[in-house]
């Protein structure tokens, strides 16, 4: 499970088929329905955002089929789910360019973002993260995933974008 949240991919065969989210975990199963992203050790997608990430560049990443049941071990949960497995890597993140406020230092030049907060901090990239994959981690920050702005939209289309909690991250220039 921890592999899959510091972007290592990881073949099917590594995902169980068949996943029990703790009633004391997000979601609350049995209380709402699924969103369409989250997490219970491994990131999970609902149908409806599978299906949008499925259309674009995925790079090295897959969506494996996921049964999730009801807190009582024997109610399935309604909907398609699926395991995010990706392990897109782009060195783009601009530390000094960036807030201070938020980040904190890892080992090995990685950087813990803390953006559950009232104001997440304004991280800047390079132009660099514009080539390649749609979804993909930074090299330098830990826990995070990223996703390109043509995603987002196409999420934002369909009203599946806000269980993301998504963060503008700007790009910018050499000059800029």
């Amino acid at each position: 499970m921890r592999q899959t949240a510091v972007g290592w991919f990881l073949p099917q065969e590594r995902f169980p088929t068949d996943n029990y989210p703790r009633p004391n975990h997000y979601p609350p199963a049995h209380e709402q329905p699924a969103p369409q992203i989250f997490s219970n050790g491994f990131i999970f997608l609902a149908g409806e955002s599978a299906k949008v990430v499925r259309s674009f560049d995925m790079g090295e990443g897959a969506l494996y089929p996921a049964r999730l049941w009801h807190p009582d071990g024997k109610t399935p949960m309604p909907g398609e789910f699926f395991y995010l497995s990706q392990g897109n890597k782009k060195d783009a993140f601009l530390r000094e360019r960036s807030d201070d406020k938020g980040l904190d230092a890892m080992s090995q030049g990685r950087w813990l973002v803390r953006v559950v907060r009232a104001r997440a901090p304004r991280l800047l990239f390079s132009e660099s993260v514009l080539e390649g994959p749609d979804i993909w981690w930074d090299k330098s920050i830990y826990i995070h995933f990223f996703i390109s702005d043509r995603l987002k939209r196409a999420l934002d289309q369909r009203c599946l974008s806000r269980d993301w909690h998504l963060v503008r991250c700007p790009v910018v220039t050499e000059e800029g």
